[in-house]
């Protein structure tokens, strides 16, 4: 079970990457991955814990949206297909 989250500088919020993994159900290898590739911010302080659990849904959000590129695979799937289609009534 996670820890309960210090509180310090009033309603301010810090905590390590070990709390906020427990937190966001994630490793603490991911954490730094996470923080590595400026999903995640850390302060001399920690992590604040509000701003990180935003910014690591707003991650998620932008890896869940099709990029063009995946537009166009699934478009060059279609094409192939109708052509192979069109290529087996040829044969017969």
């Amino acid at each position: 079970m996670a820890k309960p989250v210090p509180r310090t500088n009033g309603d301010a919020r810090y905590v390590s990457a070990r709390t906020l993994s427990d937190h966001l159900d994630l490793g603490t290898t991911f954490i730094r991955k996470l923080e590595s590739e400026g999903v995640l911010q850390r302060t001399p302080q920690g992590f604040y814990i509000d701003q990180a659990r935003v910014a690591y849904i707003r991650h998620l959000r932008r890896e869940r949206r099709p990029s063009s590129q995946h537009a166009a695979v699934a478009e060059l799937a279609v094409a192939r297909a109708e052509w192979l289609v069109g290529a087996d009534r040829d044969l017969q």
